[in-house]
């Protein structure tokens, strides 16, 4: 904001009401004292508050801050409850900012360049495989995006990023159909923790193959009549299935403490918020 000097009131430190367009420039300095003052207090946590830092990131933040449109996006995928999205975001937000070495990241420095550095950095301090990796580039990828279609940036750094190399898989180890019986058929102590284990995993396989972290959380309010129908914690979908008498009947062994917000299976305790 630049003003002639009778225009300006150095008491009040705002733009003369003689001027034409002083409660549009008024204004526009509110929000600039605003963000300053924003600034000021994250940097105070860090003792970093001086003139010229509080100056270093605000002209950080006029082209655009990586951490800053983290926050818009985090707020998106909190609207639409997308929970499992969230945890992933602040794992990789945490993960830059230990690689940034502060909670700050103009949009203008990522390019390729910057990707692999930070593809180099997970693999050498987390000690991350390439499937974690890619995993970690997925919402820096929708980040960007979101950069891209409100013009704060006009070259997509991910063109010509290649990403982690995986290598080949690993063959996995299958259980036979004869394995699977013995298991089921095996005279376990009734309330053991083996049965209890045992109880957890066929279930699973007659659902199809459910996801330990989905198991532990399924409740008996998933249970809509005939149907299991729930939300998987990893993509957010929903997962429905009709039941067989082979679920039906592992179902039966836990309805002592049948109740319709609790857990089915006594893997996580019923009095703890599991929300965070």
């Amino acid at each position: 904001v630049y003003v002639k000097p009778r225009h300006w009131n150095p008491d009040k430190e705002e733009v003369r009401k003689n001027h034409r367009s002083s409660k549009s420039l008024n204004a526009k300095l509110d929000k600039k004292k605003d963000r300053a003052r924003r600034v000021e207090a994250e940097l105070s946590k860090f003792d970093k508050d001086s003139a010229k830092t509080i100056q270093e990131r605000l002209k950080k933040q006029e082209t655009g801050d990586f951490f800053d449109l983290a926050k818009k996006y985090e707020q998106e995928l909190e609207d639409r409850d997308r929970v499992y999205a969230i945890k992933t975001l602040n794992v990789v937000l945490n993960k830059l900012e230990d690689f940034e070495g502060e909670r700050s990241l103009p949009l203008k420095h990522i390019d390729t360049k910057y990707l692999e550095r930070f593809e180099g950095f997970l693999k050498r301090k987390y000690d991350n495989r390439s499937t974690t990796i890619n995993k970690n580039f997925e919402p820096i990828r929708a980040i960007i995006k979101k950069a891209l279609e409100n013009h704060l940036i006009h070259i997509d750094p991910f063109v010509n990023f290649e990403g982690a190399k995986r290598g080949k898989p690993k063959p996995k180890t299958k259980l036979s159909i004869d394995q699977i019986r013995e298991i089921e058929n095996f005279d376990f102590e009734k309330g053991s923790n083996l049965w209890h284990t045992r109880s957890y995993f066929m279930f699973s396989f007659y659902s199809g193959g459910i996801r330990f972290g989905d198991l532990c959380c399924l409740k008996w309010n998933d249970i809509k009549g005939d149907r299991l129908s729930y939300q998987m914690n990893k993509n957010d979908k929903v997962f429905t299935i009709e039941l067989n008498d082979y679920q039906i009947e592992i179902l039966e062994l836990y309805k002592v403490n049948k109740k319709p917000d609790g857990f089915i299976f006594p893997i996580l305790n019923n009095h703890k918020d599991y929300s965070d």
